[in-house]
């Protein structure tokens, strides 16, 4: 991105906006979003809040919903593929992982819901 987005001027109160790195819709099976942070960063308790809530209000019977914490060092281009999945927010909790890239982590949900998105 060659812009940066300011949200200062949409704060009310304590609440403001927040972005997102990533989200996939994949054939309304699974929702995945994403959150890329540097070395050890956490999330922010607000924006965890927020992707919290977005699985939540996302997830049903018939769709999967995560929100996936990735981490990367490079100041550069982020490869989100090569990324080391750090945790991720599933049925209710947070849960530490590692030992996955984003790829591998993607490939093994579509696989159980939505394997469908794999052979297209």
């Amino acid at each position: 991105m060659s812009q940066c987005n300011d949200f200062s001027g949409m704060m009310y109160g304590k609440v403001g906006m927040t972005d997102m790195d990533g989200f996939a819709d994949y054939k309304d099976k699974l929702f995945m979003f994403v959150e890329a942070k540097y070395g050890g960063c956490e999330i922010p308790m607000g924006q965890r809040i927020a992707l919290e809530r977005l699985v939540r209000a996302t997830s049903s019977p018939r769709r999967a919903s995560i929100a996936i914490e990735i981490a990367h060092n490079t100041s550069g281009d982020i490869d989100f593929a090569g990324c080391e999945v750090v945790r991720y927010y599933w049925k209710g909790k947070w849960c530490d992982f590692s030992g996955m890239t984003l790829r591998e982590f993607t490939d093994k949900l579509l696989a159980k819901y939505a394997p469908e998105v794999m052979y297209q």
